[in-house]
C-alpha cells in the first residue's frame, strides 16, 4: 500500500464518520421536537373559566366567587387563581384547579382564605364539590353573582 492508497483510506473514514454523526445530530434535533410537539398535545387541556363564573354558597361558609378572570374571592377578598380542566377522555369531568388557597375550619365552618394550597374540585354548570384536609368535604351551590356581594 503506498501514500496515496492510505490517504484515501483515512480520508473515506472521516467522511463516513462525518456522516454518521451528522445524521445522530438530525436524529437528535427530530427527537427534541417530537417531544415538544408530544408536550404540547398531552399536556392537560384548559377551556375559559366564563361559563363556571359565579358565586358558589352553602350553609356554614362564606360564598365562593370564582370570577371570568380565573381569580377566587370569599368575603370580598382574593383568595387564589383557579383554571377549568376540560373532561379528558372520560377520565374525568370538568374540573376547577385551584391554586392558592386553602380551606380551613373554625368551629365547625370553612373558610377559602389565601394560602399554598392546591385542588382539583369537580364543577358542573350548578355545583362545586369541595374537598379539603383532612376529610372536609363540601358541596356549594351557584348562586346568583349578587349572593357574593
Amino acid at each position: 500500500m503506498n501514500d496515496g492508497e492510505a490517504g484515501y483510506a483515512k480520508t473515506d473514514t472521516v467522511g463516513r464518520y462525518d456522516r454518521f454523526f451528522s445524521i445522530l445530530y438530525l436524529a437528535g434535533i427530530a427527537a427534541v421536537a417530537a417531544l415538544f410537539v408530544a408536550n404540547t398535545h398531552i399536556g392537560e387541556h384548559y377551556v375559559p373559566p366564563q361559563p363556571f363564573a359565579g358565586c358558589y354558597e352553602t350553609d356554614g361558609i362564606s360564598p365562593l366567587e370564582l370570577t371570568p378572570s380565573g381569580i377566587l374571592r370569599s368575603a370580598q377578598t382574593d383568595v387564589g387563581r383557579f383554571k377549568v380542566v376540560a373532561p379528558v377522555g372520560g377520565k374525568h369531568g370538568t374540573l376547577i384547579e385551584a391554586t392558592a388557597v386553602d380551606v380551613v375550619e373554625r368551629r365547625g365552618r370553612a373558610f377559602f382564605v389565601k394560602g399554598a394550597g392546591g385542588f382539583l374540585w369537580p364543577i358542573n354548570g350548578a355545583t362545586l364539590n369541595v374537598t379539603y384536609a383532612p376529610d372536609g368535604q363540601m358541596q356549594l351551590a351557584r348562586r346568583p353573582m349578587a349572593a357574593c356581594n
